[in-house]
């Protein structure tokens, strides 16, 4: 059933023009043009992940800021090796030696701990 077709008014007239006029503005922009479809540029694909270096260092700051810190041991001064069993009566003998020095001990007596020492020391060398 087709209605009888009757003479519209201007502004039934301008009224179908704009609505034509919208119509074909919706429609091209709803078109897929060629630029839409070609590859991103090499800079755009840059830009997309400019973000990420300024978010990586904050959190990166932010972890080593915020991040529980560690108890670390005391540092501790260097043992010296340990002397072996043979190394005890020479060790004992220094400090003897040393002892003599600062009491003020005879001549004879140095030269006596000092004989000692060169006959440790020689019997060390043997083993």
């Amino acid at each position: 059933m087709t209605l009888p077709s009757t003479p519209k008014s201007p502004a039934e007239q301008a009224l179908k023009a704009r609505l034509e006029a919208w119509v074909d503005q919706e429609q091209s922009e709803l078109t897929l043009r060629w630029q839409d479809v070609q590859p991103q540029s090499a800079l755009a694909k840059q830009r997309r992940w400019l973000w990420f270096a300024p978010v990586a260092t904050a959190a990166a700051v932010a972890w080593f800021v915020l991040a529980p810190m560690t108890p670390t041991a005391p540092a501790l001064e260097p043992v010296p090796p340990m002397l072996l069993a043979d190394n005890y009566a020479l060790d004992a003998l220094d400090q003897r030696i040393q002892q003599a020095y600062l009491n003020g001990a005879e001549p004879q007596q140095i030269d006596q701990l000092w004989q000692e020492r060169e006959y440790l020391q020689a019997k060390e060398q043997i083993l």
